[in-house]
Parts: C-alpha cells; structure tokens; sequence
C-alpha cells in the first residue's frame, strides 16, 4: 500500500452545531406549552394571547441570552489571552534563536577573520624571509678584488670613517681640544661634512654596489611599513631586518640619509630607529649624531632621536614596551 492510501483522512463526522437549531427549536416547544398550558391555560391564536407570549418568551430569552453572551465574552478574552501568551512565547523562542544564530554567525565570521589573517601573515612572512634571504644573498655576492661580501662594505665605510672612540662619553667632556665650544662645535661640523663629501665619493666609485643595496634595504622596509599587519608586527620584522645589519651597512643608511637621494629612507629609519645599534664608540661623527648635533643641528643633518632609540620611536608609534 502507498504513503498516500495509507494517510487518507478519515471521513468528515457530523458538527456540532446542528443541535444548535435542534435546540432552539425544543426551547421553543417547551416555552410555548409551559405558557399556554399550566401557566396561563389560555387559548393560543388570539394576538393578544402571541403578543404576550412573546413578552414571556422575551422575559425567558433575555437573560438567557445576556449570561449566555457573559460567558461567551469571557470565553473569548480568555482565549485571546492563551493566543497572546503563546504568540509571546514563541515570539521569546524565535528571538532566542535568533540570538544563538546570532552569535553562531560572530563565531563563524571571527573563525573566517582569523583564517584569512593566518593566511595573511603566513604569505607575508614568505614574502618577507625570501625578500631577506635574496638581500643577505646580494651583500655575501660582493666582490671586489680581495675582498669579499661585508668587507666590500666595510672598505668603503672606512673611507667616511671618523676614528673609533674608546669609550661612550657626553658631550662636550669627550672632545679634547683646548678651544671654545662654538669652535668645538665647528670642528665637529667640519668633520662632519668631510665624511659626507667622502661618503659622495664612495657612492659614486661604487653606485653599482650601493644603489641596489640601499634600494633593495628601502624596498623591503618600506613594503612592511606599507603591510596589512598590525603595527607591533611591523615593528617585529623591521626589528628583525635591523639586527642582521652590519657596522658598514649602517653607517651606509645613516649617511645616505643625509643625501638628497635618501630623504625618503630618513622617514623609515627614524620611524623604525633603524641607527639604534649604531653605537657612539664607533664612530667620533657617530658620537656626534648621537649627542650634540640632536641638540644643535648642523646642515644637511635630519635626524631626531627617534633614529637612534627604539623606546621614543616605540612610544611615537603607540607601541607599549
């Protein structure tokens, strides 16, 4: 037998609103031999005798029909209360469930936000570790004569090389010379400009060198500046670009700055303080970077703090230690 033999409604039984005219009909037999037999004994037909009849009949009806309807509307408004309260408590079960779809559906777009920030930060850090490799790779490559990789760079650094300090002093107790500090400070400069107009020489003698070194450099800390990544992130992989440079690379970037060709990179080393690991002792001019000409500064010097301390460029950035 099929499912649709097998649930064919059953034959429509008889309503119960049939009595209701069967009823009516048996009240008003009743009322009419009650009124024209034991009450009144009196003869029907006559108009006075319906018209009476009918006011006795009224008389029964009223009544009848007045508590009839009472309860009739009570009825009603108790079912209308029933209707209410479960519309309300469906209404309470639709809104739950809403809610719980609700926060299914946070969840699930939290889950779909953390998947594609994991994509994200894994394609970046592919792109990042393959970029740092091919730049570790370009400086190792370096040959000139003898000299091979760093001390390419190392050679070169030594032309715009001041002299090494002993020690990390403060100015002006480090400078020996028995003149006043305004000719201190004009020795300093001097100084200063000397490295620079070397450092112009180098680049020139060696262009085919620097130039891709220091576009590479900026490229790739320029692209993680630019990164769909949070700022602390950014600051963890240029942190990790920084500790793998070496003296002459950053004393390459730190005077390079001070070109015309390097004013871009001057917003990202102080941004990042790509010279704090360019130590004072290193380097008298270094010394001087890192000291007076931030107090006094001398031409074509575009450096702040910043350039030279993580914890201020941390804090410019909102980063918290």
């Amino acid at each position: 037998m099929s499912d649709i033999e097998q649930q064919k409604p059953a034959e429509p039984t008889t309503s119960k609103l049939v009595l209701v005219p069967i009823g009516i009909g048996a009240f008003l037999v009743l009322a009419y031999w009650i009124y024209f037999g034991p009450i009144t004994d009196a003869p029907a037909g006559g108009p006075d005798s319906w018209g009476q009849f009918g006011d006795f009949l009224g008389g029964l009806l009223n009544p009848v029909v007045g508590t009839i309807t009472i309860v009739l509307l009570v009825r009603t408004l108790l079912s209308q209360e029933k209707a209410i309260r479960l519309q309300t408590e469906e209404l309470t079960l639709a809104r739950a469930d809403f809610e719980q779809q609700l926060a299914e559906t946070r969840l699930s777009t939290q889950a779909l936000a953390d998947q594609h920030q994991a994509i994200v930060r894994q394609s970046f850090e592919q792109a990042f570790f393959a970029w740092l490799q091919s730049y570790r790779e370009f400086v190792n490559s370096l040959n000139s004569g003898p000299l091979h990789g760093f001390q390419v760079l190392h050679h070169m650094a030594k032309t715009f090389e001041s002299g090494r300090l002993e020690h990390v002093p403060h100015f002006p107790k480090w400078v020996t010379f028995h003149v006043s500090d305004s000719q201190q400070r004009s020795i300093l400069q001097q100084r200063y400009e000397t490295a620079q107009e070397n450092y112009e020489a180098s680049y020139k003698s060696n262009h085919t060198i620097l130039g891709p070194l220091l576009r590479s450099l900026y490229r790739l800390i320029d692209w993680i500046d630019k990164s769909p990544i949070h700022v602390n992130d950014r600051w963890h992989y240029v942190a990790i670009v920084r500790s793998q440079l070496t003296w002459p690379e950053m004393m390459i970037v730190a005077f390079n700055g001070t070109t015309e060709r390097g004013q871009k990179f001057v917003r990202l080393i102080e941004k990042y303080a790509l010279l704090d690991n360019l130590e004072a002792d290193t380097d008298m001019n270094i010394a001087s970077m890192r000291g007076p000409f931030l107090e006094r500064s001398p031409k074509r010097f575009p450096y702040s703090l910043k350039a030279f301390d993580s914890k201020v460029a941390k804090a410019d950035l909102g980063i918290n230690e």
